[in-house]
């Protein structure tokens, strides 16, 4: 089984994509990774949801808003977020004029940007690694990456400072996607993601919908909205609750928001215990 991965080498993908025990391979981009999915270069691609300090990843919810009912989430990880500054040979924290990131990994260490290197130019990357291997390609001293301590290793760079992150302790969730086909059985520490339109926009649906949860007893422990396309005030609705979509009062929950909402399942699939995950990645 082959996974696809945010690459390149010394993401942090690459870490949550090997915590499965598959073989990997990288992609440029979040839909490029899907697309070898769809076009059958891998098996699935484990790709980036959100973060404990920035929030959700746009393009993995844009890409999961548009993945209909051939595709689906098959599990999840929790990946340990851990930045440094990395340069090239000789580079030194008075020399910097620009460092490059990944928007996400940016807005983690902005304000030990602004406070540790005030006036510095920031260059958003694809990727950390990414912007590693850019720094090393280019070979300036005065040019430096945000990435992981493991980057370094990979595109043979220095680490100038270590844990640059304005908060310790982030993490960020990966979700794994692959061709819907045969579900993924129950284990009794289960998550479920859906993806909720209504039909009709008027004061309470959202709430209205919610309430099928908890009065079946199902809690409902994500959620985030995404514009659906047609107007400003118009959203849908990604929401994980715990359980399985085979527990009966999760299934109900679901039949009775489908007399009023289009729902796409996403995934019903085992939850990851972040002391098992973080035993498994470092």
């Amino acid at each position: 089984m082959i996974r696809a991965y945010l690459g390149p080498q010394g993401t942090f993908s690459e870490t949550a994509a090997r915590s499965f025990g598959t073989r990997v391979r990288p992609y440029t981009s979040v839909s490029a990774a899907l697309a070898a999915v769809r076009g059958g270069e891998c098996d699935a691609a484990v790709i980036p949801l959100e973060n404990s300090t920035s929030g959700v990843v746009p393009a993995t919810l844009g890409e999961l808003a548009r993945i209909g009912e051939d595709l689906w989430v098959d599990g999840e990880v929790e990946v340990p977020v851990r930045l440094a500054l990395l340069g090239a040979s000789g580079a030194s924290l008075s020399g910097v004029s620009r460092v490059r990131s990944h928007p996400h990994a940016h807005s983690q260490c902005a304000r030990w940007i602004s406070e540790s290197l005030p006036g510095v130019e920031v260059v958003l990357s694809d990727s950390t690694a990414a912007a590693a291997r850019e720094v090393a390609a280019g070979g300036s001293t005065a040019e430096t990456a945000i990435a992981s301590p493991e980057a370094a290793a990979h595109y043979g760079l220095s680490v100038l400072v270590d844990s640059v992150g304005d908060r310790t302790g982030a993490w960020t969730r990966f979700v794994s996607v692959r061709p819907a086909g045969e579900p993924v059985l129950p284990t009794g520490c289960d998550r479920t993601s859906l993806l909720i339109t209504h039909r009709v926009n008027r004061p309470g649906v959202l709430a209205g919908s919610l309430a099928e949860f908890g009065a079946r007893g199902v809690n409902v422990v994500w959620l985030h909205s995404w514009p659906d396309g047609s107007s400003l005030r118009r959203f849908r609705f990604f929401v994980d609750v715990e359980g399985h979509l085979d527990d009966p009062p999760l299934a109900d929950a679901v039949a009775a928001l489908r007399k009023s909402a289009d729902v796409v399942v996403l995934g019903s699939y085992a939850r990851a215990p972040r002391a098992v995950v973080e035993e498994v990645v470092r």
